[in-house]
């Protein structure tokens, strides 16, 4: 580089820094700069940060994206055409259709859907009896299959064993002591959902169950259980059950959705 070509340079550069300055001097009186530490190091404002843990709610249930359209409404007929006896027959007489709500006042043995779910969200309506027990079970085989609890906790002698009280996993997984649960005779909302290797149980709004099926968690329960000698057991693709217990039910508001 010659000397005429280092006065050009020199010349346009010093006419372009006060420009620079200036520009710099008005992003910072706006706060949009980044500010330099002592170390000469540029780092973002504060106020520009954002921290993950404060994005979106902290708690309710677990995402579920697929459309509510989807739902399929397992009372929608008012009858029993989605619905039959274990052993395929039709339903019998024990089991009651009444202004959209389901009930057992009499003995007559467990019912299933006709279609089978593996992954799936279902939510439900219950109330039971005083001194009362039923269930819902899912990923089935005949009578046989993972269970969500309904029962007179302070009444029915099955609530004296933590993990077979109202909205727990039946026999592996307890729900907690504080549970959100109605009084018996009054409506629980409930909620199952399983996908692939995940069961969570929902009341009332709130979580009281999740368990990954596989996991040393799960099998430490499993073999602990009654059900150890059934391979496969919860992670099977059945129909859902609604259990006769010998106990008077109320069901309403079974909505089921393939996840």
């Amino acid at each position: 580089m010659n000397n005429n070509h280092l006065v050009i340079l020199t010349f346009f550069t010093f006419l372009g820094f006060p420009s620079l300055v200036a520009q710099n001097s008005n992003q910072r009186e706006k706060g949009y700069a980044p500010l330099e530490d002592s170390s000469g190091v540029f780092r973002t404002p504060k106020a520009d940060v954002t921290s993950c843990a404060e994005v979106g709610p902290r708690s309710g249930p677990s995402p579920s994206p697929e459309v509510e359209d989807k739902s399929v409404d397992l009372f929608a007929s008012g009858d029993f055409s989605a619905w039959t006896d274990v052993d395929g027959s039709p339903v019998s007489a024990g089991w009651v259709f009444e202004n959209g709500i389901l009930s057992r006042p009499g003995a007559t043995g467990d019912i299933i859907t006709r279609d089978s779910y593996k992954d799936f969200e279902l939510t439900f309506e219950w109330k039971i009896s005083d001194a009362g027990n039923s269930g819902v079970k899912y990923r089935t085989r005949e009578r046989l299959g993972l269970e969500y609890q309904v029962l007179d906790d302070e009444k029915h002698p099955d609530g004296k064993k933590p993990n077979h009280r109202a909205a727990s996993l039946y026999e592996l997984v307890a729900a907690p002591d504080d549970k959100p649960i109605k009084p018996v005779g009054e409506w629980n909302t409930s909620k199952i959902r399983a996908k692939g290797n995940f069961i969570e149980h929902w009341l009332n709004g709130e979580k009281v169950v999740s368990i990954e099926w596989g996991s040393g968690d799960w099998y430490e329960r499993f073999e602990a259980s009654k059900y150890r000698k059934n391979e496969g057991f919860g992670s099977w693709d059945g129909p859902i059950l609604l259990q006769d217990h010998k106990d008077p039910v109320w069901y309403r508001n079974l909505k089921v959705r393939r996840l």
